[in-house]
């Protein structure tokens, strides 16, 4: 995957949520790339150190897998405020500056639980689902420097499955039949990052071997 295509030489990437998981998997194909690596959203220390940031993953989120009646309301909240309220800050923060500078690519990462009725994560859906339409917005709000799309994920085989049992581990319940790889998410995030897809924006690319 190297070449021309994907170059990120003298680019900032700051990447939530990159010390594990699909993150991790990033982090190295950016750095890889050329990319210096921020792995952490702490606006004003970023930019004290590098300047400026030229690509945002918003990709830290979790939600609990139980009955929707059992959820509380604090559960409730500090759902949303991860997976919604927490890259809505940041994408809009690094948004404005890069409108204000050079310019840049903001990759919301969602999942397929925003576009499939999953049971027993409702809260978790619904915040991707709004994630999904806070990058159309965004999109159309900071453009034409700026550029943001989404990742839409199904289930890939990261740390977190190893709690899975080994059904779930060997098959899926999508068009591929199998969960993906972790590796399987890079060239989706390299194209969106990269000047490759300097005429992508308001995009939602799923990566998860076609969900129902």
């Amino acid at each position: 995957m190297t070449g021309p295509y994907f170059d990120l030489t003298g680019k900032v990437a700051m990447v939530t949520g990159g010390s594990r998981g699909l993150g991790y998997q990033m982090v190295r194909a950016f750095a890889e790339h050329g990319a210096d690596i921020i792995v952490a959203g702490l606006i004003e220390a970023s930019y004290a150190k590098f300047g400026k940031v030229d690509i945002l993953v918003n990709n830290a989120g979790s939600g609990p897998r139980m009955a929707s009646h059992d959820v509380t309301e604090s559960l409730f909240d500090s759902v949303l405020n991860l997976n919604f309220k927490g890259p809505f800050r940041l994408a809009s923060q690094v948004a404005k500056r890069m409108a204000d500078g050079a310019g840049g690519s903001i990759i919301n990462i969602s999942s397929s639980g925003s576009l499939v009725p999953l049971p027993m994560v409702v809260p978790y859906g619904s915040a991707k689902a709004a994630l999904n339409a806070m990058s159309l917005s965004l999109a159309h709000e900071y453009a034409p420097k700026v550029r943001v799309n989404t990742i839409c994920p199904g289930p890939f085989l990261t740390d977190i499955s190893r709690a899975w049992p080994e059904e779930m581990r060997q098959s899926a319940d999508n068009a591929m039949r199998r969960p993906g790889l972790p590796h399987e998410i890079i060239t989706a995030a390299l194209y969106l990052a990269s000047p490759s897809s300097s005429f992508t924006t308001g995009s939602l690319l799923r990566v998860d071997g076609s969900s129902a």
